[in-house]
């Protein structure tokens, strides 16, 4: 660092001051230096500002920015020189302000901008050998920092593709593990509409085994019932042939009784009419053939009566068959 600019004449130059003016402000600035060279440079920041109270001095300004720096200010160290350098028209203090702004900038590593501090030192004083070599380092140290950038870029860059692969794959694996979770929800899904269907397909197995049933049964009972009814036409058959046969038995044992009757009947005639005519022997008039022409003349009407019964009860019982079958 260049130290304090202690050459106080240039303060004193303007002649609009008045003496007390004057003897003040070179008082204070004079109590400045004197605590900047004992160290004590807080009280020195201190007499420099009041000295800046009583008029405008580039010098007390480069010196108060001199005792900041000391202090480790250096932002308002910075801003100290800067003003020092754009407003003094003192050429050399103007190269020491651009020397001390280049020096901060070197520590802060902002080497481009210590490089274009130097050079501005360096076209106001081309022969100072320490800004130069300031400035050569400072060049040094902004390639370095160049190249270092430009690795630390391209290591970001690898970096950055890197986790950009690392979360590709994370991603491809999170959307794997999704993919299968949602393949077994899928596939649960599926078993559980086959298993579902299954259990519906035996339900309606179930259903058409009892409708199957029911119907076996229904023809079952239907064909019993048949059956019973058949029985009890052949029941009611046996008892209307039964019914049939005694009637015929009857009618036949009527017509021989009937039969009977007559021919006792005619006997008891032919005996009465022997017996009135006992006396006189009288001759039939109806020869033997002619008789049994007659009594099988008989015979055969009453068969034919007793066939013609027998038909219309034959013929009423298929009637009355008929009926119950339809």
């Amino acid at each position: 660092m260049r130290k304090l600019f202690v050459i106080l004449t240039v303060m004193f130059l303007h002649a609009g001051w008045s003496q007390t003016v004057r003897d003040t402000l070179h008082a204070y600035a004079n109590e400045g230096i004197d605590a900047y060279m004992k160290g004590n440079y807080a009280l020195a920041e201190k007499y420099f500002r009041q000295a800046l109270q009583y008029g405008r001095s580039d010098t007390v300004t480069y010196n108060l920015a001199e005792s900041l720096l000391q202090q480790k200010r250096k932002n308002e160290a910075l801003d100290k020189f800067f003003e020092t350098a754009k407003t003094t028209r003192n050429d050399s203090l103007k190269a020491d302000a651009w020397h001390n702004i280049g020096n901060i900038y070197y520590e802060k590593q902002q080497y481009d901008k210590a490089v274009e501090a130097y050079k501005n030192a360096l076209r106001l004083r081309p022969g100072d050998d320490e800004t130069r070599y300031n400035y050569v380092l400072a060049k040094e140290k902004l390639k370095q920092q160049q190249k270092q950038n430009q690795q630390n870029k391209q290591n970001n860059k690898n970096n950055k593709n890197n986790k950009n692969n690392k979360d590709n794959k994370n991603q491809n694996k999170e959307n794997n593990k999704n993919q299968k979770d949602k393949n077994k929800q899928n596939q649960d899904k599926n078993k559980q509409n086959q298993d579902k269907q299954n259990q519906n397909k035996d339900k309606q197995d179930k259903k058409d085994q009892q409708n199957k049933n029911d119907k076996n049964k229904e023809n079952q009972n239907k064909d019993q019932n048949k059956d019973k009814q058949n029985n009890q036409d052949q029941r009611n058959k046996d008892q209307n042939d039964k019914k049939d046969r005694n009637q015929d038995k009857q009618d036949q044992q009527q017509s021989q009784g009937d039969k009977d009757q007559k021919d006792k009947q005619g006997q008891g005639q032919q005996n009465r009419q022997d017996q009135t005519q006992q006396p006189q022997e009288r001759k039939s008039k109806l020869s033997p053939e002619e008789t049994k022409r007659i009594l099988q003349a008989l015979k055969n009407k009453e068969n034919e009566t007793l066939r013609k019964v027998k038909l219309q009860k034959a013929k009423a019982a298929k009637r009355k068959k008929s009926d119950k079958d339809w």
